[in-house]
């Protein structure tokens, strides 16, 4: 019976589940040392999320300092957010043929085209304004896509095949290029041709022509028709043009025009010159006059 007993009561009888705690008698002070089965539980969990933290509040401040920066180096440089609304007379032209204008729209950064075969730049925050101001970001407005070999047509365009350098003209090897007058103006002026940063090209004035060209190398870059000229005369180009001084007429007058002033004194001149005609014809009287009279004295001596 006593050791029925013992048996029961004894603290090791019996298996123990793994993850309960054993006792056994140690060095403790009240003679029991505890020992743990439980295994370690994983501690990655909360390094994960706290680096996860840590890598989005380090990407927050990075694009406040960006924006911060980029607004400030943007600040005073023309054309500026909400303040400038530039015009330029604007081309796309692929292997010898015009491309209809890109229909009007509307962007959130504020550049934009009415269909009129005008750049509309009229920034209304830093990502368009001063040297961001660019003809990429023109483009991307309207998810067009400009690069160094080709341009992809956005919504706003009524043609739908891109202009690539891969393709060619008709044959021939084919360059993407970028013909800019300064002074759309100006007739007498070469434009500045521009093969590399395309996407990259800053508009820092007013008033200009540009016309973005696939042609083999070499080809003449036809300027932007007459009619967007005009129509860019008459909307005016909005701000400074390159190498106009303030006050002075961007206009260019044409050698070959002839003006109402210049008309009226052609007439003059004209005039002048048959007042001398006739006095030349007095003249020839009066020496046929002449003439006669000696005629009349030489019969008198016979």
């Amino acid at each position: 019976m006593a050791r029925g007993v013992d048996m029961v009561c004894s603290p090791y009888t019996g298996s123990v589940p793994k993850n309960e705690t054993k006792e056994r008698r140690g060095s403790s002070s009240n003679g029991i040392q505890r020992i743990s089965t439980v295994d370690n539980p994983d501690q990655s969990g909360p390094w994960l999320f706290v680096t996860a933290m840590g890598l989005i509040l380090l990407a927050g401040v990075a694009a406040t300092v960006f924006f911060a920066l980029n607004r400030e180096s943007n600040i005073g440089v023309a054309p500026e957010a909400n303040l400038d609304h530039w015009h330029s007379a604007f081309l796309i032209h692929e292997c010898g043929a015009d491309l209809p204008a890109t229909n009007t729209f509307e962007a959130p950064a504020g550049v934009h085209t009415h269909g009129d075969g005008l750049f509309h730049i009229h920034p209304f925050n830093p990502n368009s304004a001063g040297r961001n101001a660019t003809l990429g970001a023109y483009f991307n407005a309207y998810d067009a896509e400009l690069t160094d070999t080709s341009f992809t047509p956005g919504f706003a365009d009524n043609f739908r095949q891109p202009l690539n350098e891969a393709a060619g003209c008709n044959g021939e090897d084919a360059v993407l290029q970028l013909a800019v007058w300064r002074n759309a103006f100006d007739d007498t002026a070469e434009p500045e041709i521009i093969t590399e940063g395309l996407a990259d090209f800053t508009f820092d004035s007013a008033g200009m022509a540009l016309t973005l060209a696939l042609l083999p190398e070499g080809a003449e870059i036809p300027k932007p028709p007459a009619d967007r000229i005009a129509t860019l005369v008459q909307t005016g180009p909005g701000g400074p043009i390159a190498g106009v001084e303030e006050g002075e007429s961007p206009f260019v007058p044409d050698p070959n025009a002839v003006t109402e002033e210049s008309s009226e004194d052609g007439a003059e001149a004209e005039g002048e010159d048959a007042g001398g005609t006739d006095a030349d014809a007095e003249s020839t009287g009066d020496a046929e006059g002449g003439a006669d009279a000696d005629a009349e004295s030489t019969d008198t001596d016979e």
